[in-house]
């Protein structure tokens, strides 16, 4: 059985290794129930589902030293990866709202999305370099949900919710 410190309850599944994740930094951002809801009666603790792909899609096969090295990140830069993502969310979800021709919200800091953002899962996929990804949900964009992706510390998409669990 696969086990790692920093996920808890982890157990495998059909098509990747499910557990919890605690992310102090996203502590009180909504919870997201599902694929494209974010739940705006409740904060979330910053226990989030984590899902981590099987290497080469063989059900129960245990991360690659990749994926390892991901979730190492989680746990030694996870304010860093934190601000990395909110650095390239902001400018998004300003664009967004422009394009769209929508009332923006007065958006500066990660703590002024807290009402509008919620956090559904963190996806660990199976590449060639260590990606994380963030599925979000967001109160503008009901439909598609939001994802971010990084490689390392550096946002790489931001998109709808495939986005955190599709390479580019």
């Amino acid at each position: 059985m696969f086990t790692h410190p920093l996920i808890l309850n982890i157990r495998p599944s059909d098509y990747f290794w499910e557990g919890k994740i605690i992310l102090p930094s996203w502590k009180g951002f909504r919870s997201s129930t599902g694929f494209n809801e974010v739940e705006l009666e409740e904060s979330s603790t910053g226990s989030f589902n984590t899902f981590i792909d099987y290497p080469g899609d063989v059900k129960g096969a245990f991360p690659s030293a990749v994926q390892q090295e991901a979730i190492d990140l989680l746990g030694t830069q996870e304010a860093g990866l934190f601000k990395a993502v909110f650095k390239k969310l902001i400018p998004y979800y300003k664009e967004v709202m422009t394009r769209g021709g929508k009332h923006i919200a007065d958006i500066s800091t990660p703590e002024d999305l807290k009402s509008i953002i919620g956090v559904n899962a963190v996806h660990i996929p199976d590449g060639d370099l260590p990606y994380i990804g963030f599925e979000l949900g967001a109160s503008w964009n009901g439909e598609d949900g939001l994802g971010v992706l990084l490689c390392k510390d550096k946002v790489v998409a931001i998109g709808t919710a495939e986005t955190s669990f599709e390479l580019p």
